[in-house]
């Protein structure tokens, strides 16, 4: 009996094994997956998909390739899954060819599509990995008359800087379209406009005026649960030494944002902020945990962390190692 059980556990490896090689170097076992997946999706129903091992160990071309046919499907959530898998594709294999291939096709659906997670999506990326045809085409979004505000902070996440006076003609008075929204009781924040998002564009792209501005922008919210849930997020996409001093400023602090369901106190700000930073800084001490939760002595070890590399840095005239 115990030789049957390990002789069908070896079988059910083995054929994992097998399954991971045969999309290593079987193309036709690779489409038939995908096309197996994109069909029952289709229709609703429960699929297993890639995983991330298998997704390892594709060959990236083979995968591209037989999933270019289905980015222009009629079923949305076919068309979702498809980029989905591309970016899930660049994070695994992350070649520089991959991520340029990766990124232009993201950067199509964005534009073209209304797979609208692909902005989000591009946001993590760096301005390497957006080639010319990529840059390209966000240039011409940016000319439309209705520009998209995803299209703009990409364009900073890419670092095109001969967009800067396009962009600089998209920035407002923050504060008097504030006063005007106040006065009238009808439409959206400043932190949620296309001028705003021109400004954090230009900061990101080193603006100093800009990047002042940002700051202190963010800090006339007196809704501190606003002011850390929708504005932090906004100060780490900046990427900018003086953006990580101001969110290592809210890293030291001990509040909390209000309670959801009381008694039970709110969420550490710490705790919110270091999530943003994860993702700004090279080296980051503690890692990224689903669904946030740090315990206390991982928020005090990245404030360790942040004090002594502020302190180092100052004496060696560096700058923080910021992801961009």
């Amino acid at each position: 009996m115990k030789y049957a059980i390990l002789t069908s556990s070896f079988l059910v490896i083995l054929a994992g094994m097998r399954s991971t090689l045969s999309f290593a170097d079987n193309v036709s076992s690779l489409e038939s997956k995908i096309e197996t997946i994109m069909s029952t999706y289709r229709r609703n129903l429960p699929v297993d998909g890639f995983t991330t091992q298998e997704l390892k160990t594709v060959d990236p071309n083979h995968f591209l390739r037989a999933l270019e046919r289905y980015e222009d499907d009629e079923a949305w959530a076919v068309r979702r899954l498809t980029y989905w898998y591309e970016f899930r594709l660049a994070q695994v294999q992350p070649l520089p060819e991959v991520r340029h291939e990766v990124v232009e096709r993201l950067v199509k659906a964005s534009i073209t599509t209304s797979v609208k997670q692909a902005n989000k999506w591009l946001l993590t990326f760096t301005e390497q990995d957006f080639n010319q045809d990529a840059k390209e085409m966000i240039r011409q979004s940016l000319q439309r008359d209705n520009v998209n505000r995803w299209h703009v902070l990409i364009c900073g996440a890419a670092n095109i800087r001969d967009l800067l006076p396009r962009l600089e003609s998209l920035l407002i008075d923050e504060l008097k379209h504030q006063s005007e929204v106040d006065k009238q009781r009808i439409g959206l924040p400043w932190y949620y406009t296309t001028g705003w998002s021109a400004r954090l564009a230009r900061a990101r792209m080193g603006v100093k005026e800009d990047i002042t501005k940002c700051l202190q922008l963010v800090e006339t919210v007196e809704n501190l649960d606003r002011r850390v849930i929708t504005l932090l997020r906004d100060v780490g996409y900046i990427r900018q030494p003086q953006a990580i001093e101001h969110l290592q400023k809210y890293l030291e602090s001990d509040k909390r944002l209000s309670p959801v369901s009381p008694p039970v106190p709110g969420e550490p700000i710490a705790s919110y902020v270091l999530d943003i930073l994860i993702d700004c800084l090279k080296d980051f001490p503690v890692a990224r945990k689903l669904g946030r939760g740090y315990k206390s002595e991982q928020i005090e070890q990245a404030r360790q962390w942040m004090a002594e590399q502020k302190q180092k840095l100052a004496q060696e005239k560096k700058q923080w190692d910021i992801i961009r």
